[in-house]
């Protein structure tokens, strides 16, 4: 028989000791082993979140909006480097287009498309004998769709982009280029979790201004250089800017702010000018150049006759007064009318003798022959427009009679023009829109100058400067100043009051040709356009431009 001895406290101690401790170990690995799949839970969220958020980023960058705004960029550096191609190096071929207001301007639309797609061209179906690339190649749709896929693989991602459908590139208004076009894209993940599929569309539209006129700078080297010009040469580089004021050639034309109808009694000669109300006191302070470039406003006081000489004209502002004496002789009354205060003044003296005029006899006294208008006060200076560079009122004044035509001087019209809008259209190179010219795509094309085509979408402008039958091309002076006709050689008719006519004396100088820009011309047709016909110098005698 075995006796055995009796459990011990010690001995229920660590019982209970080793059975804690597995429950604590148990605890402990259940709680690593929850915290390891919540830690790759968490993981998996994150990177899902990560490819969410990448997502959300490419669909952003691939939104109409973001395609319209690069597609704006590039049509608008496209367009204007086709332009300047045009202008420097090949013209394109005529092609016919669907565009009916564009005439055979196909290729300019392939063009565009071209370079708008790729970065280069080859100008359409008969093609340049040089390629056209683009200086920045960025501005491609190729090269946006790279950058895109660059960045879309960074976060996982591929993109797939379709064929370019429904391109089109037109004019929709004589200022305005626009291009529409849709691209299919599919954007998806190396998994397969993801996968998005749009077609993007991009309507955009561009300003023509500040572009190079590729017509005036083709035609003015062939003129002048004998040749296409080449890129860096000296041929014309006018740029095409417009005015809302100025939409069509009416816009623009003289206006009379005062004639024989209204103010007017008298004068002889014309005149363009600054008007200066002067007194007689400050005469001797103006610059003599200022003054043969200005009239002299001022009411008659004596000594006028020595000052309007000083002057390129004369604008007195008060009507002579009349001095009338009458004397019986017998039957016969004879009546002196002598006017005073005036220059070419009138002494008339009338014989009657029983009911009949015997003599009528008129004598024209006081002598001047500068040229001058007699107004009935400065009404019509309140109607012109002051030039912004002196802030002066500059005024063409016209008689039908000539300076020397003394007694003519109350005969015929007197008329005061302001043709401030003509001359800022002239000096600015302003373009006007007008059917019977070439629209801006036309201008790119290769047509012979005797048989220009005309657009809906036309738009013109003067060609003026020494490099314009001026002072570097002399033998051009004698041509109508609107460009289609300029470049056409067709003959013009000197304007007054415009770049080189200034006074009959610079109209008729060949000086205006020598050391300036030539004469301002326009033809028949450009004349009723502008209606410019009342200022032409239409006769060679008298009021014309000698």
């Amino acid at each position: 028989m075995k006796i055995r001895a009796p459990k011990t406290s010690a001995t229920k101690s660590g019982f209970l000791f080793t059975a804690l401790a597995l429950v604590l170990l148990t605890f402990m690995l259940a709680s690593l082993s929850a915290s390891a799949a919540a830690s790759a839970a968490a993981e998996k969220t994150y990177a899902y979140r990560f490819k969410v958020e990448s997502l959300n980023s490419l669909l952003e960058s691939t939104s109409d909006e973001q395609l319209s705004n690069f597609a704006q960029m590039s049509l608008q550096h496209s367009l204007s480097q086709l332009a300047a191609y045009t202008a420097t190096t090949q013209p394109l071929s005529l092609e016919p287009t669907t565009h009916a207001d564009n005439s055979w301007t196909a290729n300019v639309n392939t063009s565009l498309y071209e370079l708008m797609l790729n970065g280069t061209t080859r100008g359409g179906t008969s093609g340049f004998l040089t390629p056209l690339s683009l200086p920045r190649q960025e501005y491609s749709l190729s090269s946006w769709k790279k950058t895109l896929n660059a960045s879309a693989s960074a976060a996982g991602f591929s993109l797939i982009f379709g064929e370019i459908s429904s391109f089109d590139a037109f004019q929709s208004d004589q200022w305005t280029v626009t291009a529409s076009f849709s691209i299919p894209i599919s954007i998806q993940d190396a998994e397969g979790t993801f996968l998005v599929q749009k077609t993007l569309h991009a309507n955009v539209a561009v300003p023509i201004d500040g572009i190079y006129d590729p017509f005036v700078a083709r035609e003015d080297a062939r003129r002048r250089l004998n040749a296409f010009p080449a890129a860096g040469s000296m041929f014309a580089q006018k740029q095409i800017f417009h005015s809302s004021t100025y939409a069509v050639p009416s816009d623009v034309a003289p206006r009379i702010i005062d004639d024989e109808e209204g103010n007017i009694a008298g004068g002889l000669g014309w005149f363009y000018g600054s008007a200066l109300e002067l007194s007689q006191d400050d005469i001797p302070m103006v610059n003599a150049s200022d003054a043969r470039q200005s009239i002299l406003v001022s009411d008659y006081y004596s000594g006028i006759e020595a000052h309007g000489h000083v002057f390129g004209a004369v604008a007195i502002t008060s009507l002579p007064t009349e001095d009338i004496i009458t004397e019986e002789n017998g039957g016969c009354t004879t009546t002196i009318t002598q006017e005073e205060e005036c220059v070419n003044c009138r002494r008339r003296e009338v014989e009657v003798c029983n009911g009949n005029t015997v003599r009528d006899d008129l004598e024209i006294t006081n002598h001047v022959n500068f040229s001058y208008i007699v107004t009935d006060g400065r009404g019509w200076l309140v109607g012109a427009t002051a030039v912004p560079t002196d802030s002066l009122p500059h005024v063409l004044f016209d008689n039908e009679h000539g300076t020397n035509s003394f007694a003519q001087a109350y005969d015929g019209y007197h008329r005061v023009f302001d043709i401030e809008k003509l001359r800022d259209m002239a000096i600015c190179g302003l373009y006007v829109q007008n059917p019977q010219s070439l629209s801006f795509f036309q201008r790119m094309l290769d047509f012979p100058t005797h048989s220009l085509p005309s657009s809906p979408l036309g738009i013109e402008s003067f060609v003026v400067g020494r490099w314009a039958g001026g002072a570097d091309d002399t033998l051009h002076d004698e041509y109508s100043r609107l460009d289609r006709q300029f470049y056409a050689g067709e003959q013009g008719t000197r304007i007054k009051g415009m770049s080189g006519c200034k006074s009959r004396e610079m109209c008729s100088s060949e000086d205006a040709i020598t050391y300036g820009v030539g004469h301002f011309r326009l033809d028949a047709e450009s004349m009723d356009d502008y209606m410019a016909g009342p200022i032409s110098c239409n006769g060679t005698s008298g009021g014309g431009c000698g």
